[in-house]
């Protein structure tokens, strides 16, 4: 177990893993969740990064249980229309897009961030962002991945102008 403990805590040991999550290396390349359903939007505050990687972990599934490994279809920024920091119903239709019901996203709730989601083949990219400031500046949040040897792999989540 020591030396477990000291692989993971080793500047090697840390270059090992990174490599393994960039190349897409199985289960140790993926998100572990179990939830089905990603509640979206909430009274008590939204967690965007726990929203991200729950539906990177669903993709994940939905990949792999595609005969042809495909991506869900593209789906652009939902809601469509957002204030800046007041949280948004997402309309019926947008909510009733077959990527967000694939990556199991429920957005019941209104909420303060966008999300998109794209592939081209073999990469993907999952974010959401929000204006919470008013400055016409997003905090975006963002998982990407891709296909690699041994199945999809995601990369570690990244906030792009944190605190905005």
């Amino acid at each position: 177990m020591e030396f477990i403990k000291s692989l993971f805590t080793s500047q090697i040991g840390q270059a090992i893993l990174i490599t393994a999550l960039l190349l897409g290396a199985g289960a140790v390349g993926k998100v572990w969740y179990d939830q089905r359903n990603v509640p979206v939007g909430s009274v008590e505050g939204e967690r965007a990064e726990e929203v991200l990687e729950a539906a990177a972990a669903k993709l994940v599934e939905v990949v792999e249980a595609d005969a042809e490994g495909r991506f869900p279809a593209r789906a652009g920024w939902t809601p469509s229309a957002l204030t800046c920091g007041a949280p948004v119903q997402v309309t019926p239709q947008e909510a009733k897009h077959p990527t967000w019901q694939a990556l199991g996203l429920s957005f019941e709730e209104p909420t303060a961030y966008q999300y998109l989601f794209y592939a081209d083949g073999e990469r993907f990219t999952l974010a959401a962002r929000a204006d919470f400031d008013c400055d016409g500046f997003y905090q975006v949040y963002r998982i990407r991945g891709g296909k690699g040897v041994t199945g999809l792999g995601t990369e570690r989540l990244a906030v792009d102008n944190p605190g905005e």
